[in-house]
């Protein structure tokens, strides 16, 4: 803020007192309404812009845009020029707040509860403006204020985008503040629903991590990023904002707009769940308040107890209400936020253990009860096929041989279709498991921890999902290697090095086996620490499902004042389809289905899962079957992969069901 030099009143009714910011198209002003009695912000175009008609009829524009809303969180525009002054200028309400770029400067990273407070105010107000058909285009922490009340209101919708009302843009120009700008609009594409919900996305990681998701030392690297979605997991930056946040704010900037939610009340639906927005209210208002000069709080919240403590005892909550409703997994992503707070929470830390534990002793009948029906299955999805190929409509017997003789070569343990009857379902290929349901993969990733005792089989030849080669790759060998039972042994002397120290680990997947000088450690043991010699040790860490990693580190008194992160690498899933020869497959992957010609039956088809702090243990694709003569009959089947698992398939055209 500057106050302003020489006195200057506009229109004669506004009288200029100081300058409250500056950006690429106006200056703002803190003014007093000489008529009303009232300060108001008064937002005047450049001089030089406000002569080019192109600029004043963006201007009047925004005025007339944002004066059609009512909403507490849209600043409310109270008058603007009309087309004969030479001023270009709005009038409106004065937000008597911070932005949210002003409270990261002088709070630091917000604690995701409270960030997700914050984006929700914002898109309530946000669903509005979408609502009257105005895009807001230019969504940032600059751009929403927050009053000591903890209320949001939006500002400076000067590139409001009306979907109603051709653009007004010159070709090339690039409206928008980079970091925040949606990968669609680098290309001149229409600014809509789905573009505002990508800035909204990356304000909110922001808001949780303390910086931009895209970074680049120009405008040019930073849309090259954006093209690319090229980021930083929010929970790898800041561990405390947890995988849950970190996931949902990862999907809300999907470089495709498909991914994103469908409009600013879906992105809400999707937030809620997350946490409790009344109860974090007075904490919010607390946390904004109490760093502020000859600020420490109101009456209502001088009394809260500290946040960490508050945050960590939710988070516990929620683990164990988790734990009773079987989603062991989403619980394990709490417990990791505990210990990011406080990394010697014996309460975490035991209930880790428990379920580490407790999933090895639930293992032993289920796995026999799983084989079983995995039998059953395989001989239910034979007979359908048996069945398919004597039907009327069926092809030449040479093919029908040909599929009747596919279902006896499938392995047991690896025929997990979904039958036509009811009599045996396939365990693991639920095509009725929802999509929220995924967090439950925990439980799978640990009971292939048993499975792992016996070889897998060879992989046959690959498909990959990304790439359709008539020369598949050679078979590879999928082994998931085996987790022993870990008990707690006293550490054995080492005279070559008296000096040692307590060194933390975080391990990712939670299911994961480090192991170090012969001895082995479980994910829980490592979080704890393990005492070591001040020296450079190799360690070795295998999990269920993942890739084997060897590594080094250097053990010293500065290492163990942190934790050490070891991170694992998920194999690759499988998909086998058994279905009508010369059909046509296609799986549902990334932006855009991908065709694999299937004679009867496919190879292994890979579906690739990244690195276990990026990417959870199962994932569901959409696979859909079409006769190569007629694609109007159609069969759809949802498929769950899990990593270093093959899931098998069986499809009868003979079952497809027309599509107009």
């Amino acid at each position: 803020m500057s106050p302003i030099p020489t006195p200057e009143t506009i229109a004669e009714r506004y009288e200029l007192i100081e300058e409250l910011g500056q950006g690429g198209m106006a200056t703002v002003f803190r003014a007093f309404d000489r008529t009303l009695g009232r300060e108001v912000a008064l937002k005047r175009l450049h001089p030089h812009l406000a002569k080019v008609a192109e600029h004043r009829a963006r201007f009047e524009r925004e005025a007339r845009a944002v004066a059609r809303l009512d909403h507490p969180g849209i600043v409310k525009i109270y008058d603007f020029s009309s087309p004969q002054t030479d001023d270009a200028y709005i009038v409106m309400e004065l937000v008597d707040g911070e932005s949210l770029a002003t409270i990261l400067e002088r709070c630091g990273p917000l604690p995701a509860e409270l960030a997700g407070v914050l984006i929700a105010k914002t898109l309530r107000a946000l669903d509005v403006a979408h609502q009257h058909h105005i895009i807001h285009r230019d969504l940032k922490p600059e751009n929403i204020m927050v009053r000591s009340d903890a209320s949001v209101v939006l500002l400076d919708f000067g590139l409001a985008n009306l979907l109603d009302q051709a653009r007004i843009t010159r070709t090339g120009a690039l409206l928008g503040s980079p970091a925040y700008m949606a990968p669609e609009l680098m290309e001149g594409g229409r600014a809509d629903v789905a573009s505002d919900l990508f800035s909204i996305g990356a304000t909110f990681y922001r808001l949780v991590t303390g910086q931009d998701a895209f970074q680049g030392q120009h405008p040019a690297q930073i849309l090259r990023a954006i093209e690319h979605g090229d980021h930083t997991p929010a929970h790898r930056l800041q561990p405390e904002a947890g995988r849950r946040f970190s996931l949902l704010i990862s999907r809300w900037m999907s470089v495709s707009p498909d991914h994103r939610p469908a409009n600013a009340r879906a992105a809400l639906e999707e937030i809620q769940p997350l946490f409790d927005e009344v109860s974090w209210q007075p904490h919010l208002k607390q946390h904004i308040n109490k760093t502020k000069s000859n600020t420490s709080g109101t009456s209502e919240t001088n009394n809260l107890p500290p946040l960490q403590d508050t945050i960590c005892d939710a988070l516990l909550g929620r683990a164990d209400a988790l734990i009773e409703q079987g989603q062991t997994l989403e619980a394990t992503y709490e417990l990791e936020r505990v210990l990011a707070y406080q990394p010697d929470s014996q309460a975490a830390l035991s209930r880790l253990s428990s379920l580490h534990a407790g999933a090895g002793e639930k293992e032993g009948s289920r796995r026999r009860a799983l084989g079983m029906g995995a039998a059953v299955a395989a001989l239910a999805a034979a007979g359908a096929l048996w069945h398919a190929g004597l039907s009327p409509t069926s092809e030449a017997p040479a093919a029908r041989a040909s599929s009747r003789n596919l279902a006896p070569q499938r392995n047991a343990d690896e025929a997990l279709a979904q039958p036509k009857t009811t009599e045996a379902p396939a365990p693991p290929v639920d095509w009725s498991v929802p999509r929220e349901e995924v967090f439950a993969a925990l439980q799978d990733a640990r009971r292939s921890a048993a499975a792992s005792v016996a070889p897998s089989a060879s992989a046959p030849d690959l498909a990959r999902v990304d790439s359709v080669s008539a020369n598949p790759p050679p078979a590879r060998t999928r082994r998931v290697p085996a987790v022993a039972a870990v008990v707690d042994a006293p550490t054995q002397d080492t005279p070559a090095a008296p000096q040692t120290f307590k060194q933390r680990f975080r391990v990712m997947p939670a299911a994961a086996t480090l192991s170090i000088a012969g001895k082995r450690y479980s994910a829980i043991e490592a979080a704890r620490g393990i005492e070591l010699p001040a020296e450079t040790i190799e360690l070795e860490a295998s999990s269920p499902g993942c890739a084997p990693l060897k590594t080094t580190i250097d053990v010293s008194e500065e290492s163990s004042q942190r934790a050490q992160r070891v991170v694992l690498s998920w194999l690759p899933g499988y998909i086998e389809l058994v279905t009508d020869r010369d059909a046509l497959v296609w799986l549902e992957e990334r932006t855009s289905p991908l065709v694999v010609s299937a004679g009867g039956a496919s190879g292994p088809i890979e579906v690739p899962f990244g690195r276990a702090d990026e990417a959870l243990a199962e994932r569901q694709l959409e696979v859909r079957v079409a006769s190569r003569h007629d694609l109007t009959r159609t069969f759809v089947r949802t498929v769950t992969v899990r990593p270093g698992q093959t899931s098998s398939l069986a499809l009868s055209l003979a079952d497809a069901v027309p599509q107009r």
